[in-house]
C-alpha cells in the first residue's frame, strides 16, 4: 500500500503544505496502521506481557535470569485478528490511540527508501541495504509527542528489513545441506518420528508443525503460497473513503514452505535427482511440473532409503539444534555426506538475491568428493544432469553455463516427432507453445501420445515450411527446444550464514567439504567416547557380579544399608553414574547435540547424576538372574568386542569414516 500511494499519489504521503485548490489539509497523516500483538506470554492468571515484534519479545526473553524460566510461561503466537478472542479485540479498539501508529514523513529520504525497497531495478541497492543496515535486535520506535507516529525511514530500516531478511532465509538454501528452512523442518520431523511406514502428508504436516514450532499453521506446509502483510488502516481525510486491510501482524509470507513435503517426494523428470521422501500416490508429473499433485489428504509418504544414507543417524548428536521457547527443534543445518545442493539443485527468489543452481549426477558428485578425500590434484568435472532426461546437456562457448537440448526428429517429409523437452519445460506448457505456433500458421497440426513420464508430440507442417526449417539444429531453435542452465546466479548461505555467490559446481563442493570433514572428526570423537562408555558399563557390571559372588559386596544377605553398600562400591573402584556420563559426553562437541538426538537409550544416567544415593543404581538394580558366571562371561565378551571396535575407530581417520559412508551410498545409487 505504501508503494501504491508512493507511485500514484506521492504528495499524499508528505506533510501538509497549506491550502491547495481551496481545500485545507487538517494536518493528520494520510497513511497509518493499527498494531495488535504478535505474541503474548502469560504465567498464571495475573502475569501477562504483549509483544508487537520478535525483537521486542527476544529482548524480554534475554532479560530472564534463568534460561529455563521460559518454560514456566505460556507463549501464544497471534497469526491474525482471528486468533484474538472477542474480549481481546474489544480491548485493542477500546484503547485505540495506544495501538494507532500514524506514518510521519520527515524528509525525501523516506521516499528514497520506499523506492529502494520496491523498485525491481534496485536489487543491488537492497543487497547493500541488508548487508549494512540489518540488525536482528532492531525495532521501530514511536514519537509519543506526535501521536505515537512512526517515520517511514524507521519502518523501512527497523521493521521492513526483518521481513526482507526472513524472505532470503526462506528462499535461499544452505550450501552445507542444500535445504531451505521448510525442508529442514520436514526432514527433522521425519527423522524424529522415524517415518519408515507410510503416513498421510496432511498428518505429517501437522506433526511437523507441532515438533518444529512452526507458527504459520500446518496448512502452509502442504498448501499453496499465502501472502501476509501489515494491518493497515488508511485514514483518508479528503472525502476519500477509509480503506482497511487486516492481515498478519508481521510481514511474514509462508510461500517459502512451497509445498515442502510434496516437493521433497516428487521423482518425475526435472524434479529431484534423489527424493528424500517416498511418493505414495499422485505427487505430480512432468505434464504440469508437479502442479497436478493430489490433495495432501489423499497421498502418503515415508522416508526414502536414501535419506539415512545421506544423513547418517550417527551425526544426529553432533548437530547444533535450535531452540524455540524451551523446545528443541530442527538443527541450524544438516550435513549430508555429499553436497545435496548440487544433487537436486535449487531455485528461489528473495529480497536483493535470487538463486538458480542446476542439478547434477549424484554419482559424479560422489566421485568428486572421493577424489578430494584422496587428495588428488586433478578432480573430475561436474556438469548438470537430470535423472531420466534423454536430451543433451552442452557447454556454452562463453563458459557461463550449459544448454539443455530436447529431442526432435523428422518423421516424414512434412512432420517431426518431439520426444524430449529441455530441462524445466513441462509438457502442458509446451503444448500451449505449440498451439500458439499453430494459431500463427507456423505449424499445421499436433498429435499427442504422452505418458506421465514421457513426451511424444507429432507436429505436422506444410512441405514449404518444412523445407525452410532446414537442418536438425535449426529445428531445435525453430521449436524452442533449447534452454539455458546458467551458472551466473548460484547463491547460497555459507557455513557462517552469509549469502555467497558461487561461480561453479566445484566451488559449491569445495565450500561444503571442510564442514563435512570436521563433522567426521567430531563423529570419531563421539564414537570413541560412546564405545568407552559402553565398555566401561559392561566391565563394571561383570566385576560387580563377580564381587557379589565372591562376597566382597553384600546384597544377598541384606546385612548392609544402601549407604554402606554405595560406600563399599566406591572403595572397590566401581565407576559412578556421573563418571560414566562424563565418559559418554566427552565426545560431544561443545554447544552441539539435542535432547532428541543425544543421550537416549539404555544406560543413560541423567536422573541419577548428582544424587549420591542413586549413583550406583545401574548396578544395584540388576536382577538376581544376572548373578551367574554365564552373565559375567557374556558381559566381558561384549566389553572385549567394544574394545576391539574402539581400537578400530581409533586407528581410522575421519577420511576413512567418510569413505565408508560413501561406499554405502554408492551401492544404493
Amino acid at each position: 500500500m505504501m508503494n501504491f500511494f508512493r507511485h500514484f499519489w506521492p504528495e499524499l504521503l508528505k506533510p501538509p503544505l497549506g491550502e491547495t485548490d481551496g481545500d485545507e489539509y487538517d494536518g493528520k497523516p494520510f497513511l497509518s496502521f493499527f498494531i495488535t500483538p504478535l505474541m503474548k506470554v502469560t504465567k498464571g492468571k495475573k502475569q501477562s506481557h504483549s509483544f508487537y515484534s520478535m525483537a521486542e519479545y527476544n529482548e524480554w526473553r534475554e532479560s530472564l535470569q534463568d534460561e529455563h524460566e521460559i518454560r514456566r510461561w505460556n507463549v501464544k503466537y497471534y497469526k491474525g485478528l482471528g486468533t484474538s478472542t472477542p474480549a481481546e479485540a474489544k480491548e485493542y479498539f477500546s484503547a485505540f490511540d495506544d495501538h494507532h501508529r500514524p506514518f510521519a514523513w520527515k524528509s525525501e529520504k523516506d521516499g528514497e527508501l520506499l523506492d529502494m525497497v520496491f523498485d525491481k531495478r534496485r536489487a543491488s541497492d537492497r543487497r547493500d541495504w541488508i548487508n549494512t543496515e540489518y540488525n536482528e535486535a532492531s525495532n521501530i520506535s514511536i514519537d509519543t509527542a506526535d501521536g505515537n507516529s512512526v517515520t517511514f525511514e524507521d519502518f523501512v530500516n527497523n521493521e521492513m528489513i526483518h521481513f526482507s531478511n526472513a524472505d532470503n532465509v526462506r528462499s535461499i538454501p544452505s550450501v552445507i545441506d542444500g535445504l531451505k528452512p521448510s525442508q529442514r523442518k520436514v526432514l527433522f520431523a521425519c527423522f524424529k518420528r522415524n517415518l519408515k511406514k507410510e503416513m498421510k502428508v496432511a498428518q505429517l504436516a501437522g506433526y511437523c508443525a507441532e515438533h518444529t514450532a512452526y507458527h504459520h499453521g500446518e496448512a502452509s506446509l502442504h498448501a499453496t503460497s499465502e501472502l501476509k502483510g501489515w494491518r493497515f488502516l488508511l485514514q483518508c481525510h479528503r472525502h476519500i473513503q477509509v480503506l482497511t486491510l487486516v492481515s498478519s501482524p508481521l510481514l511474514l509470507r509462508t510461500s517459502s514452505i512451497n509445498r515442502a513435503v510434496i516437493g521433497m517426494a516428487q521423482d518425475f523428470v526435472g524434479s529431484n535427482n534423489i527424493n528424500l521422501l517416498v511418493p505414495s500416490g499422485q505427487f505430480g508429473t512432468r505434464l504440469a511440473g508437479g502442479k497436478d499433485a493430489a490433495s495432501p489428504r489423499y497421498i502418503f509418504t515415508a522416508l526414502s532409503p536414501a535419506a539415512r544414507l545421506l544423513f547418517p543417524e550417527a551425526d544426529d548428536a553432533l548437530l547444533s539444534y535450535m531452540e524455540d521457547d524451551g523446545q528443541s527443534i530442527e538443527p541450524e543445518v544438516f550435513c549430508p555426506i555429499i553436497p545435496l545442493l548440487l544433487v537436486n539443485g535449487a531455485q528461489g527468489i528473495g529480497t536483493g538475491w535470487s538463486t538458480n543452481i542446476p542439478p547434477h549426477n549424484p554419482r559424479d558428485v560422489l566421485a568428486y568428493i572421493r577424489a578430494k578425500l584422496d587428495g588428488k590434484h586433478e578432480l573430475p568435472s561436474l556438469q548438470p544432469w537430470v535423472r531420466g532426461f534423454e536430451g543433451d546437456v552442452v557447454a556454452k562457448g562463453d563458459g557461463r553455463g550449459y544448454d539443455s537440448i530436447g529431442k526432435i526428429e523428422k518423421a516424414t517429409s512434412s512432420s517431426v516427432v518431439i520426444s524430449e523437452l529441455p530441462i524445466g519445460k513441462w509438457t502442458n506448457d509446451y503444448k500451449d507453445h505449440l498451439l500458439r505456433m499453430r494459431d500463427k500458421g507456423t505449424i499445421q497440426n499436433i498429435l499427442e501420445d504422452h505418458t506421465t513420464t514421457s513426451v511424444a508430440f507429432t507436429v505436422g507442417m506444410r512441405s514449404a515450411q518444412f523445407s525452410r526449417v532446414g537442418s536438425r539444429s535449426t529445428l531445435h531453435k525453430h521449436f524452442k527446444l533449447e534452454s539455458p542452465l546458467l551458472l551466473t546466479n548460484m547463491h547460497a548461505f555459507d557455513g557462517s550464514n552469509a549469502i555467497q555467490r558461487y561461480d561453479s559446481a566445484e566451488s559449491i563442493a569445495n565450500a561444503y567439504f571442510p564442514t563435512r570433514l570436521q563433522l567426521y572428526g567430531d563423529r570419531k570423537s563421539l564414537l570413541e567416547a560412546s564405545l568407552n562408555h559402553s565398555s566401561a558399563i559392561m566391565q563394571n557390571k561383570a566385576n560387580f557380579i563377580a564381587a557379589v559372588t565372591e562376597g566382597k559386596v553384600d546384597i544377598i544377605r541384606g546385612q548392609k544399608s544402601k549407604e554402606e553398600t554405595v560406600a563399599n562400591l566406591r572403595s572397590l573402584g566401581f565407576a559412578s553414574s556421573s563418571e560414566l556420563d562424563e565418559l559418554r559426553m566427552a565426545g560431544v562437541p561443545t554447544g552441539k547435540g539435542a535432547s532428541e538426538a543425544n543421550g537416549e537409550g539404555a544406560d543413560s544416567f541423567t536422573d541419577s547424576k548428582g544424587k549420591p544415593e542413586k549413583e550406583y543404581d545401574y548396578l544395584l538394580n540388576m536382577p538376581l538372574s544376572s548373578l551367574t558366571m554365564e552373565k559375567i562371561h557374556g558381559l566381558r565378551e561384549d566389553a572385549q568386542k567394544s574394545q576391539k571396535e574402539l581400537e578400530a575407530i581409533k586407528s581410522a581417520s575421519p577420511e576413512d569414516l567418510w569413505h565408508s559412508d560413501l561406499d554405502k551410498l554408492e551401492q544404493y545409487l
